[in-house]
């Protein structure tokens, strides 16, 4: 038994390392990046364990996610300012609004394999929330961030997925997504591939939060 629990050990830590290197590993498709520009700001909203990408509401998003609307988000409210946007597990992400909802059952799934879910939670102003990052961006990054989350939607003749009754109960919804989730394509390892498609350089591989935050540091 002690054998075991010092193998679980010594496996977490060295995926934690292997994370923190994969952070200041440049990833290969970095090069001289090309988002900055004075037309978009985004946020990178880390938790824990988790990273979304917050967009703020223009009418180009409007446009793009008007889908939404049948789902229950209203775009043309007053106080909408941010969409939050993340990629995750859909057994572990609909089921842990709060570190303490954690399970065992759902932390093994996550691991080992799960289907995929995106979540969108409407949001006025983020500017004063803990532990983001501002990111500007041109037009053009603007853009091609936005078509790579309108790709990782799965659809049923061309229309996103709503999830029933998957909710957290704030006015977010939750889509099927494209991909399978597992412990070596988590939800920031989207978060990154995210940013390298709007031009932001990132890390090598990118698990965790901190490894997503130390990658954009070190390579931007």
């Amino acid at each position: 038994m002690l054998r075991l629990i010092l193998a679980q050990i010594v496996l977490v830590a060295l995926y934690l390392a292997a994370a923190l290197v994969g952070g200041i590993i440049p990833h290969p498709n970095n090069g001289p990046a090309d988002h900055a520009g004075s037309g978009k700001t985004i946020h990178l909203v880390a938790g824990l364990l988790h990273t979304d990408i917050a967009i703020p509401v223009n009418q180009a998003v409007k446009t793009r996610f008007a889908f939404m609307e049948k789902n229950g988000i209203d775009l043309g409210q007053e106080n909408l300012k941010h969409l939050i946007i993340g990629w995750g597990s859909r057994e572990f992400y609909t089921s842990t609004k709060n570190y303490s909802d954690i399970g065992f059952a759902t932390t093994w799934i996550a691991v080992s394999g799960d289907r995929s879910v995106m979540h969108v939670q409407p949001a006025g102003k983020i500017e004063d929330y803990p532990d983001i990052i501002r990111i500007e961006l041109n037009d053009d990054a603007f853009s091609r961030l936005l078509s790579f989350i309108e790709t990782s939607f799965d659809r049923d003749n061309e229309m996103p997925v709503l999830i029933d009754d998957a909710t957290f109960g704030s006015g977010d919804v939750f889509y099927e997504a494209v991909g399978g989730f597992d412990i070596f394509r988590p939800c920031n390892v989207w978060t990154s591939r995210a940013l390298r498609a709007a031009g932001v350089n990132t890390g090598l591989w990118t698990p965790t939060t901190y490894s997503v935050k130390i990658g954009h540091q070190i390579h931007n």
